[in-house]
């Protein structure tokens, strides 16, 4: 029986309320956050004003089809941040400013909020396509990272109904596939230096505290990962060595199956868009539905 996203968004709430993650900043209230935080200066700690955990993005009709996975947030955080990404900043618009307390007693950072107001532009990604974007002076040039939003839409949209030519420029079926998926990181914290990259130890102890326990409760048919360093964790906690290289080096696109419990679940890798660069890479989207025609 597939899992709907009702009964996946209170399963997880569960979770994450008997951890704390809701009661400030993760590296205050975290178990591991005197491992992951040792040596960090009280400087670093108050930069890292947005250093909240985020609840990952679960669309509206989701039913247990697909995951999708990247690191960690960078330079972000709040409860609701990754739905603001996808969604946009409308997704706010209640009786209260949203950096205010919600019902949850969780505090938004105003400074994340404005800067999600007038730099990133949220969904113009996948709504116009970054080209359009620079036309219109939303971006000032096209760069890969921030193509994120657009390419989780294609690749999603490859994975659950195989490749079209229009895959890419069809944005009314990218919007709608949003709402089948769910978005998450396998790192939660987000450190205020070297680009939020996490820390050694962040890896060794994130995913099985958290990331590999929402697995559990999700439990998708699909997991796409969007990065090298998750693709490994996979690796390291369900495959055990025994089936080779995953990725493999030099492959933008890799495909394994793990085990969750009891559930075979197929694992794709994707290189991340923003070592792909400019262009919709055509062939990237072709390579990736003959890499799920040859799973079947």
């Amino acid at each position: 029986m597939n899992n709907t996203s009702t009964e996946v968004i209170e399963k997880l709430e569960s979770f994450y309320s008997n951890e704390t993650f809701f009661k400030g900043l993760l590296h205050e209230t975290c178990k591991y956050t005197k491992e992951c935080w040792k040596g960090r200066s009280d400087n670093v700690k108050k930069e890292s004003k947005w250093n909240y955990f985020s609840l990952p993005y679960i669309g509206k009709e989701y039913r247990s089809e697909l995951v999708c996975v990247g690191l960690n947030v960078h330079e972000g955080g709040g409860r609701n941040l990754q739905e603001m990404q996808i969604r946009g900043i409308n997704v706010f618009k209640t009786d209260k400013e949203p950096h205010e307390n919600d019902k949850y007693g969780y505090k938004y950072d105003p400074g994340v909020i404005e800067s999600l107001k007038t730099k990133r532009k949220p969904r113009v990604f996948f709504e116009k396509g970054m080209e359009e974007a620079v036309k219109r002076g939303d971006l000032d040039k096209v760069y890969g990272g921030t193509d994120l939003w657009h390419r989780i839409a294609v690749y999603s949209t490859i994975l659950l109904e195989g490749y079209s030519p229009d895959v890419a420029d069809n944005f009314e079926k990218l919007s709608e596939t949003y709402e089948r998926i769910i978005y998450m990181d396998a790192i939660k914290c987000s450190p205020a230096r070297n680009k939020s990259k996490p820390t050694k130890i962040m890896e060794d102890r994130c995913p099985d505290y958290i990331f590999f326990e929402e697995l559990k409760i999700i439990k998708p048919d699909k997991i796409l990962i969007m990065s090298k360093p998750v693709a490994r964790l996979m690796k390291e906690k369900y495959m055990h060595g025994s089936s080779g290289d995953f990725p493999r080096k030099g492959k933008d696109i890799d495909h394994c199956q793990i085990k969750i419990e009891e559930k075979n679940i197929d694992v794709y890798y994707i290189v991340h868009p923003g070592y792909i660069g400019k262009g919709t890479r055509t062939e990237l989207f072709q390579e990736l539905s003959n890499s799920i025609k040859l799973t079947k």
